[in-house]
């Protein structure tokens, strides 16, 4: 489908989930759910087929336009060049994709339906923030930081504890323990 209204990451950079004049804050937070509850259908879809997209970030979702809501858009995730398909528990991988949305199994060569959970919360929350994630480090620090488990997303004082815990739920460092993409369909 031909998808019009550019990326996920030139939407943020605008600001288009933050309040303004515009939409005030309960209905930037609705756009925000509904973009993000597109995402997670996509990735569910995905993960059904058994398939890991190993490069989920704000560049790989597009928006096509739509008069289904006031956003005037749906999100699709797109861009499938480093998926892969999953049998197992896991699967190896030799390519990695943008650091600042890696999991931390990711960074061994380990790719789980998990990995991809860890991505998304982190897209949430730079879509939340409207920030970079990990932003003025170096791509060695992210690799090293996250998979320490020393380095962490910040958040701004008044954040809403809903957002923050379902992102929280999916930056866990152990895959089992965060939430598969039906789940997070059924919070958002």
């Amino acid at each position: 489908k031909y998808c019009d209204r550019g990326s996920l990451h030139q939407a943020i950079a605008k600001g288009l989930f933050k309040s303004s004049s515009k939409w005030n804050n309960k209905i930037a937070l609705r756009a925000l759910l509904r973009t993000a509850r597109e995402i997670a259908q996509g990735m569910s879809h995905l993960h059904t087929c058994r398939v890991v997209h190993g490069d989920l970030k704000p560049g790989n979702v597009l928006l096509m336009s739509s008069r289904a809501d006031r956003r005037g858009f749906t999100a699709k995730v797109s861009d499938f060049g480093l998926s892969t398909y999953c049998m197992a528990s896991h699967t190896s991988v030799t390519r990695w994709s943008t650091v600042s949305y890696m999991a931390p199994e990711a960074f061994e060569g380990h790719l789980t339906m998990g990995s991809d959970t860890f991505s998304f919360g982190v897209l949430l929350w730079e879509m939340y923030t409207g920030m970079y994630p990990y932003s003025g480090l170096q791509a060695a620090q992210i690799v090293m930081g996250v998979q320490a488990g020393q380095l962490s997303l910040e958040w701004p004082p008044d954040s809403d504890p809903r957002i923050v815990d379902l992102v929280e739920g999916c930056i866990q460092r152990n895959p089992a323990a965060r939430p598969t993409f039906n789940q997070l369909i059924s919070q958002l």
